[in-house]
């Protein structure tokens, strides 16, 4: 038997043979493609494009198709064309053309039967990829931290973080430091002062921005030039966030006493945020953003809601380790594992050990404060520690 596919390849074979040579039939032409190829509805490279015309030399294997763009060229021979292609249409698979970018770039595109040749011209852009993933913001606790540590008033200070962007593609990021929760007035000088830097102490961009590559970690320091000369004793918390299009702003925060050393978190945790999820007082998805709000730092929610923080933990020396949750009154807090406590058993383990602790609001909760997420090793000296400011949306 022999199939449709091949008959018709077969009498396109003959048909181009019994074509007198001074017929003209020997012509390459092309009528049409689709897509379109013009600049409103560009070829998409990866795309499949089909050209309709004449005496394509499919059915004799001498069909050639070749995308010049402006940074060089790229040719398909017959054999990379796709099922359904003939001596009147060819199906393919837009390549890469070199020098076509995300936005719709003009190209020449040749076909030839062989011995002749057409050329015409048409637009093709690269598809642009969503940005997907998250980013990653955590207090340095591989150096003292703050610097200098303690805090002095009438000083300048620095504080450590690094963000990673654990994401599929470059991103720009922005950058916003601020002071919260101050036990005392914070002046109105003083946020819009707070730098952002390099772990170098390079300043960043304008907008406090960078650029990072997909899996990318950056130092950066927050620098505040001058700590007020009234606030020793005065407590207050620096938060650091990280946002990017398309994705969930990431933060974190540390509290200050000014005047007290700050205790620096157990070096051999990681504790990176990767999910949230919120739910009404009847276990349902809750979607009003006037009932809750989380920058990654600061929880804010209405009474009778819940809110969910998956984390994903490694850790670097062998130990059994707690995750625990501080309480505050009206609030829940709970750590939600069944595996809890959990035990590495090597060095630098690459295991991932997910922790989900919740955060919900009751009728009458304090209107503001804190709730701490530990996580304990039993022959550890240290704690890691993360601080969420709860505020009750009335």
């Amino acid at each position: 038997m022999i199939s449709a596919e091949k008959w018709n390849l077969l009498v396109d074979a003959v048909n181009a043979l019994l074509q007198p040579a001074s017929s003209g039939a020997s012509s390459v032409g092309i009528f049409a493609a689709v897509p379109s190829g013009t600049a409103g509805d560009p070829f998409a490279i990866g795309g499949t494009l089909q050209i309709v015309g004449q005496n394509f030399g499919y059915a004799l294997g001498l069909t050639t198709v070749a995308f010049i763009g402006p940074g060089g060229r790229t040719e398909l021979a017959a054999s990379n064309l796709l099922p359904g292609s003939s001596d009147t249409r060819l199906v393919l698979t837009v390549p890469s053309i070199p020098g076509v970018t995300t936005s719709a770039t003009s190209f020449s595109l040749v076909v030839s039967n062989g011995s002749q040749n057409t050329t015409q011209t048409f637009f093709a852009r690269v598809p642009s990829t969503p940005l997907n993933g998250d980013l990653f913001v955590n207090w340095r606790s591989d150096l003292d931290n703050p610097d200098p540590n303690p805090v002095v008033a009438g000083s300048p200070a620095d504080f450590a973080f690094t963000v990673r962007a654990a994401t599929n593609k470059s991103a720009s990021v922005g950058l916003v430091a601020d002071i919260r929760n101050a036990s005392a007035t914070i002046p109105g000088t003083l946020i819009p002062s707070l730098q952002i830097r390099e772990g170098s102490g390079v300043a960043l961009r304008a907008g406090n921005s960078l650029d990072l590559q997909a899996g990318e970690s950056r130092n950066l320091v927050v620098r505040v030039p001058r700590i007020p000369s009234s606030w020793d004793q005065v407590s207050f918390t620096l938060v650091l966030t990280a946002s990017a299009v398309g994705l969930e702003p990431r933060s974190d925060s540390r509290p200050i006493t000014v005047g007290d050393p700050t205790e620096s978190n157990n070096p051999d945790v990681t504790a990176n945020q990767t999910g949230v999820d919120v739910f009404d007082a009847n276990g349902n998805d809750e979607t009003n953003p006037a009932n809750f709000s989380f920058d990654g730092s600061t929880i804010r929610l209405r009474a009778g809601r819940e809110l969910n923080v998956e984390f994903a933990v490694q850790v670097s020396a062998a130990d059994t380790y707690t995750a625990s949750m501080s309480a505050l009154r009206g609030w829940t807090s709970a750590v939600m594992n069944s595996t809890n406590p959990f035990t590495s058993s090597r060095a630098n383990d690459p295991t991932i050990f997910p922790i989900t602790i919740a955060i919900g609001a009751t009728a009458g909760a304090t209107a503001a404060g804190t709730i701490e997420f530990k996580i304990k090793g039993d022959n550890a000296a240290l704690d890691w520690v993360k601080q969420f400011t709860v505020e009750l949306i009335a």
